[in-house]
Order: structure tokens, then C-alpha cells, then sequence
């Protein structure tokens, strides 16, 4: 099952900026990441709610995402 269709998008305007919650980054697969990146590229700017990461792991996540 694909991240994007288990999580909540809240798309902010029209072309861009969206929030996404019901998902843990950390937790997520590597394909689960691609589709983050994609999400990314396609709305400029998401925001993703309820995350609870240390600095090591915000610098791990910021790694994956490239």
C-alpha cells in the first residue's frame, strides 16, 4: 500500500503547499521516501504534523530525502 494513500493531505492552496500527518518519517521505507520526494517536487512545500525526532535523526531523514 502506497504512504500517500494511508496518510492525511491537507493541499493548502491550490498549486502549492500541502500537510501531511499520519505517517512517521522515520519509520518510513525507502520507497515510502520516494514518494515523499515526489509529493515535494510536485507541491513546493509539505509540512508534515506530529513528528517526534531527535537532531541526528532530522539530519538522517534530510540525508534520505536527498
Amino acid at each position: 500500500m502506497s504512504m500517500l494513500s494511508t496518510m492525511q493531505r491537507q493541499d493548502l492552496g491550490r498549486h502549492v503547499g500541502t500537510v501531511i500527518s499520519g505517517v512517521q518519517l522515520m519509520a518510513m521505507s525507502d520507497a515510502e521516501v520516494d514518494e515523499l520526494r515526489q509529493l515535494v517536487a510536485e507541491r513546493g512545500v509539505v509540512a508534515v504534523r506530529d513528528q517526534q525526532m531527535t537532531l541526528e535523526e532530522q539530519i538522517e531523514f534530510g540525508r534520505r530525502m536527498g
